[in-house]
């Protein structure tokens, strides 16, 4: 009797996990990968918005950067007229639905961009949920203005695609498999399929990044020049 109120207990959550997940699963426009969304998108916002209020408290943003004020406009070429003419250019690419969709989170990523002191992050530059970006001040040490505009793509890509909401699934399965894999003993190899979620994720970004730095008229050649910079430092110190 036990055993049989614990299948049916196991059952139902089992049957109602498949549904949920089912529910909020999709395809990435951009390479059709299927994944989970875990977060409707105002509620991605809305968390995003906080992550990023509660880093800046942590940080020394520099208001009087040289490269502020042609930092800022960039970003806002690329949140408008990039954005405008990726979901034009590229509509064969994405589909109406894709195009739809894109068009709908775009609208729900306006946030603001800030320049902080060196050696805050763990990273030269990083983007939160809502279209939120900080840029460390080192960056320009590494990158002219032009090839600034390349992190400022990539990391908008992020957010436009939702990777922020993918992510903490994976974070979330990460634990759930640590745990099976200490009480269990599965086999570690678990962590390489999450690892090539992530690596898939970067690279989505890069393709959309490479779209929208297009779209906004600049040249692809300034693109690969900043990449080759930025891979040479990331291999020099772990840095992106």
């Amino acid at each position: 009797m036990v055993v049989r109120k614990l299948l049916i207990g196991v059952g139902v959550v089992v049957t109602s996990s498949s549904i949920y997940f089912a529910s909020v699963s999709e395809r990435s426009v951009v390479t059709d990968r299927k994944r989970i969304l875990l977060y409707p998108l105002w509620y991605e916002s809305w968390k995003g918005a906080h992550k990023y209020a509660d880093q800046k408290k942590t940080t020394t943003i520099v208001t009087n950067h040289p490269m502020s004020r042609s930092l800022n406009e960039s970003f806002s070429k690329i949140k408008t007229v990039g954005v405008s003419n990726l979901l034009i250019e590229e509509e064969s690419r994405f589909g109406r639905r894709g195009k739809n969709k894109l068009k709908k989170i775009s609208e729900n990523t306006k946030g603001e961009l800030v320049i902080v002191h060196n050696d805050i992050l763990e990273k030269n530059a990083q983007c939160f949920a809502g279209g939120h970006v900080i840029v460390e001040e080192r960056i320009f040490q590494m990158l002219s203005e032009k090839e600034s505009r390349v992190v400022l793509c990539h990391e908008y890509a992020h957010c436009i695609l939702r990777h922020h909401n993918e992510k903490g699934f994976i974070a979330n399965t990460c634990l759930v498999l640590h745990i099976l894999i200490l009480v269990l003993h599965i086999p570690i190899v678990i962590k390489g399929l999450i690892r090539y979620d992530c690596k898939m994720i970067e690279l989505e970004a890069d393709k959309v990044g490479i779209m929208l730095h297009r779209a906004c008229g600049w040249e692809d050649q300034v693109f690969v020049e900043a990449v080759l910079k930025i891979c040479g430092d990331e291999d020099s110190d772990g840095k992106t």
